[in-house]
């Protein structure tokens, strides 16, 4: 028997689009979570940022708070009391763009990005509110870093970066690959390559 595939879906079944799960922490102007995000195959965190309209998608995510002003918080917030259980892990959370300040990557391997062509990797240290982010910028080759900047996309992609917090007493972090929402820098300058 042959499936009639113009017939109309059931209720509450929409189209399903291909996406890669990308498990992730998000910093936003409040808390961090630690949770999944989804993008279309091959597609980058920031390009998928960028595509998507005001709200982003995240589950089984997991709320930390801020404490004393630090990004570092390790108490998860209790979501929900269900008989005498406590829950942590929150099954779907919509989150507003506006308030990520940059998304970290748990799986991402560098070297297997390659630079396309007419691009350039420039060396870049960003200032935001709690903390600093030193990393490697993606440019169309020979453009500045102000025109870039201002070219209107939100989240931009750092590579090999690392992240200074002003109020923790560790010296900084690595990451390979770290997005960021540009709304939220304060400052940019070049760093040259050591």
């Amino acid at each position: 028997m042959t499936r009639n595939t113009n017939s109309a879906r059931p209720a509450g079944e929409g189209l399903r689009v291909a996406r890669e799960e990308r498990r992730t922490t998000i910093h936003t102007t409040a808390y961090r979570l630690d949770g999944t995000i989804y993008t279309p195959p091959g597609a980058s965190i920031a390009e998928a940022l960028n595509a998507s309209k005001e709200f982003v998608a995240v589950t089984g995510a997991v709320m930390y708070a801020h404490p004393r002003g630090s990004f570092d918080g390790d108490q998860p917030l209790v979501t929900e009391v269900t008989e005498g259980t406590l829950t942590t892990k929150i099954p779907f959370i919509a989150l507003r763009k506006e308030a990520i300040v940059a998304v970290i990557e748990g799986y991402f391997q560098v070297g297997k990005r390659t630079i396309p062509p007419g691009r350039e990797i420039r060396r870049s240290t960003m200032n935001f509110p709690r903390f600093t982010v030193r990393g490697g910028l993606e440019l169309p080759t020979n453009s500045r870093v102000i025109d870039w900047l201002s070219a209107g996309k939100s989240f931009i992609a750092l590579r090999d970066v690392q992240l200074t917090w002003y109020d923790v007493k560790e010296p900084f972090r690595s990451h390979s690959y770290v997005t960021i929402n540009r709304d939220h820098i304060v400052s940019v300058t070049d760093t040259p390559d050591p």
